[in-house]
């Protein structure tokens, strides 16, 4: 199953990053079911910049890197994403894309509908990075999520949890095959 976690830190357009640093050298077991993680962090002027991605290799890491750039796109509204990994920018053009091919009203109740992502977790998310926040932005691949969440739960911060169902995961897929046509 996929977790997605997003651990957002009001005030702070470092701490994202910090962690993620953090998270590099740490030894918990949990870190080798961390697919992907990107941080982020919202300007002043409203833009978004990627400030780092945790890029783990192998064969699905371009899709998990797709996969957080389509949800940042999705929950920050943003077209593009300053200083991004190739893959995380494909997916984040590819949630703002939406709305130029003929997807009226791409919004929170878009993604629950089209992705079955639920509309209250694509709003709450949007409102972690807000000018002068940051945030991480994790893909798990675990059952449970636990351990991940105490860990970040000791850095503060916000945290939001979403499962995605395998249904999910397909959609999610398709929507980023589809894009890349």
């Amino acid at each position: 199953m996929l977790e997605i976690l997003v651990v957002g830190f009001k005030g702070n357009v470092h701490r994202a990053s910090g962690i993620l640093d953090e998270l590099r050298v740490l030894d918990d077991k949990w870190i080798l079911d961390l697919a992907d993680a990107v941080a982020v962090h919202r300007k002043v002027d409203g833009s978004v910049a990627m400030d780092q991605s945790y890029r783990p290799t192998g064969r699905r890491a371009a899709e998990w890197g797709s996969t957080i750039g389509l949800l940042i796109g999705a929950t920050l509204s943003v077209p593009f994403i300053g200083d991004a990994c190739p893959m995380v920018s494909e997916g984040v053009m590819t949630a703002a894309g939406l709305g130029r091919i003929g997807i009226a009203g791409v919004d929170a109740s878009f993604w629950a509908g089209a992705l079955g992502i639920a509309q209250s977790f694509v709003e709450l998310a949007g409102q972690l990075v807000l000018p002068g926040d940051s945030a991480i932005f994790a893909i798990l691949e675990v059952d449970d999520a636990a351990p991940a969440t105490m860990r970040f739960q000791k850095y503060g911060g916000t945290i939001l949890h979403l499962s995605l169902s395998i249904e999910q995961q397909s959609k999610i897929t398709r929507l980023l095959e589809n894009s890349a046509r």
